[in-house]
């Protein structure tokens, strides 16, 4: 009898990892330009990877070019993903964060606004905090 045979392995573990583990270094533009079908789940793991890709990025202007690039590209390609609603909640979310946390922010540095580079650093770390909370909140719906 075959060892790889359905009998012999009834008793055996399986291995389900679930198939989000297979996107979880992967972009959402890689993936949706393989026409691939992808679920729910899937979904918001590369939308969370695209959240820590912006992390990344120190320039407080290609941040925000990359933020609205990644809007257009998801409303673009949202609804034939079917996550158009999804992603309006996301964006919606990301900017009610936002806004309280800029005012915050310049409030606490209101004496050094003379400077440009603190009020970037301001936008900069105020963008990275409404990130790192969708990122949270995205996490938090994905489990």
């Amino acid at each position: 009898m075959d060892e790889n045979s359905l009998y012999n392995r009834l008793g055996s573990k399986i291995n389900l990892k679930p198939k989000s583990e297979n996107f979880k270094d992967k972009r959402l533009r890689d993936v949706l330009d393989k026409n691939l079908v992808l679920s729910t789940m899937v979904a918001q793991q590369l939308f969370v990877n695209e959240l820590k890709f912006l992390l990344k990025i120190e320039s407080l202007y290609q941040l925000i070019f990359e933020i609205k690039e990644l809007e257009n590209y998801f409303k673009e390609e949202g609804d034939k993903l079917e996550l158009l609603q999804l992603h309006e909640e996301w964006v919606q979310s990301f900017y009610q964060t936002l806004s309280p946390i800029i005012l915050r922010s310049i409030l606490e540095n209101t004496q050094s606004m003379d400077k440009p580079e603190v009020l970037q650093n301001c936008l900069k770390e105020s963008i990275r905090i409404a990130i790192e909370d969708l990122i949270f909140n995205v996490e938090l719906k994905h489990e």
